[in-house]
């Protein structure tokens, strides 16, 4: 019984520390166990703001990532053919689960 309880345990702390299951905590000001953080990414060649689209990613506890958060996918859903603002969104709670998210505002 303590011999697995003890493997459980080395297993779950090994899934905390890899990087598949801690993707969204580290941000380019440090670690953060709670991360709710919108940046700019890119300013595209449309000064009309009319339309917007998102699309999202998500990790689950690191058992689960999937998605796509790519701009040509934001793009495809806020039917842009012209990018002007870009911009990430990230939130995240330790290890536990991630949300990634592109936002484009264009025409």
């Amino acid at each position: 019984m303590i011999r697995r309880n003890s493997i459980f345990f080395c297993v779950l702390v090994l899934l905390c520390f890899c990087k598949c299951s801690t993707a969204g905590i580290f941000t380019p000001i440090g670690f953060s166990v709670y991360k709710d953080v919108k940046e700019p990414v890119s300013v595209g060649p449309s000064t009309s703001y009319e339309k917007s689209g998102e699309a999202c990613a998500y990790n689950f506890g690191g058992f689960y990532v999937g998605g796509d958060f790519s701009l040509r996918k934001a793009m495809e859903n806020g039917n842009i053919t012209k990018p002007g603002l870009v911009d990430r969104s990230t939130f995240a709670i330790a290890t536990i689960f991630a949300k990634v998210c592109t936002r484009v505002l264009g025409e």
